[in-house]
Parts: C-alpha cells; structure tokens; sequence
C-alpha cells in the first residue's frame, strides 16, 4: 500500500424495513447472533468482535454507510484529516456501539464511509442458531456511476491499493494481504452486496440448501470468480439485500501486478454459469437521509 490507512472491510450498516425479520434471517441463515439491539439498530457478527454488521430500522430500504477498521488512533486522525483537506465532508453523527472512536464522511455520489478504531471482542458468547457461521465480513461491493473516481477515493483518500480490473467494468481492490477487500462495478450508484468469508465449497453449498428450505433459490453459483480465483454462491436476504458466501480468496504479495481481465463469461465464472440478466441493477439504494 501507498499510505497505511485501512487494515481491513469492517461492517455494512443496512437501512431495513422490518428490523425482527431482517435480524432473524441474519442469524438462522447468516449465521450470525445479535450482540446488541440499541435505539432501533442490531448488531450482528459472526466471530467474537462486537459487528460485523449492522440493521438500522427505517421506512426504506437503503445503504446507510460502509465502514473500514483503521490500524489505531494515529492512523484515524491521519485518514480523516486527509480526508477532509480534499474537500469530502465529515459528519458530526453518535458514535455507533461496540467502538472507541470513528470518523464518518461523504464520499462520492453521496455514499457514507466510516472509519474506526477499537472494537470491542467477545471471544465466549455462543452462536445457537448457526447452521452455518462465516469467518467474518470478507468484502463489499458497490455499483457506481463513476468507477474511476470511486476507485480514486478509495485509493487516495483510503489508501488502498488496486488489484485486477475489468476495464470500465470492474475493479477489485485491497488493503491487505489477500486478492481483494473491496469491489467496485460501473452501475447505477447503490450498494450491491456483502460478503461473507466461509472454509470451502461445503458452506457454500449447506447455505443453497438453507436458501432451498426457505422456498427461495440462489441468485448466482456456485461457481468461481477467475480473478482471486474465489469460490462463490450469491443469494438474497430477506429484505431483497445481495449476500455472498465466498472461499479461496487468492493471498497476493505486496509488489502484485495487476491483471487486465477481457469483459467475457470466464472471468466471472470459470466453471461455466454466467450471471443472470440484471445482476448489475440488483442493488440496493444509497441513504440520502440529512446527507444532500
């Protein structure tokens, strides 16, 4: 990385329309326990930090903001100070449960980006529901109408490095030592889907198998990713939100050089099924809530 800013993908927080179902879905299917329930909001994870993700109870479903873990408080001022000489705004909201500082600002198209340090760890609290349970959140990926200035601001602002690239279509991103952390895909600006970090094909499977149980069936895989070479089973919530469980994510040196990906079947998914018609437009909105 250029500048050492974030370590890691640390939440999503969702605005949901039914926050019992939503938390419910999270934790018979997501694996998932609910930490906490304050003012409206579920804190949910699935390994012993505080939240891995966050269900905001609202009127409209909707991204609320995307939130990055920044290695300590020095490195906190020196992102959000960044941050705020190029001009993005900062936000003077309540700092959210479970973490001891964090600095939340408006980046490009309106979309919230938090960073923060200090969450709080509970390595003994049982997950009773979980069928299935993820490692943790692996990456997000938003769609956006300007690919190469959201790639920018992640890069300049949060000192990301770029990985490969479908040229004007996809860019996969990282801050640490794996293939990605972060995707961006040229869209109508929304949020598109979380996902989740399992072992292997078997998780992958055992949750199409949940998904069936359900009445519902996968939106997209199994199958695999040829860039970071990532196994991957896509499906929906039960508030319509995109969720992935994915394994395999390729380990990348520092000095890795990027790969220019053709815009073909195969670099989506090696193994034969393409995506379905519409993959791109099933996002979700961005929040503009007091944000204009």
């Amino acid at each position: 990385m250029s500048r050492a800013s974030v370590t890691r993908m640390g939440h999503a927080a969702v605005r949901v329309r039914d926050l019992d179902r939503s938390a419910r879905f999270a934790e018979e299917v997501l694996g998932m326990r609910e930490s906490d329930r304050i003012d409206g909001v579920s804190y949910l994870t699935c390994n012993e930090r505080h939240h891995e993700l966050m269900l905001v109870e609202a009127e409209e479903l909707a991204l609320d903001h995307i939130a990055f873990e920044v290695a300590d408080g020095d490195a906190l001022a020196e992102v959000g100070g960044r941050i705020e000489a190029a001009g993005w705004r900062l936000l003077d909201e309540p700092l959210e449960a479970g973490i001891e500082d964090a600095v939340r600002c408006v980046g490009p198209a309106g979309f919230v980006f938090e960073l923060f340090v200090g969450m709080r760890l509970e390595p003994e609290a049982p997950f009773p529901q979980a069928r299935i349970r993820p490692r943790a959140i692996e990456h997000a990926t938003l769609t956006v109408s300007d690919l190469e200035q959201m790639k920018g601001f992640f890069i300049d602002m949060l000192g990301f490095d770029g990985s490969d690239e479908v040229p004007g279509a996809i860019a996969w991103l990282r801050c640490s030592g794996r293939h990605h952390d972060f995707n961006l895909m040229a869209g109508p600006d929304s949020f598109h889907h979380q996902a989740w970090e399992v072992p292997g094909l078997s998780e992958i499977g055992a949750v199409a198998d949940l998904i069936g149980e359900r009445g519902q069936t996968m939106v997209w895989g199994p199958g695999r990713h040829s860039p970071g070479h990532v196994l991957f089973g896509y499906f929906a919530d039960a508030e319509g939100v995109i969720n992935e469980f994915c394994a395999d994510v390729e380990p990348v040196p520092s000095d890795y050089q990027p790969v220019i990906w053709p815009d073909v079947a195969a670099t989506g998914n090696r193994w034969g099924a393409v995506s379905p018609e519409g993959f791109v437009d099933m996002g979700i909105p961005v929040s503009r809530s007091g944000r204009a």
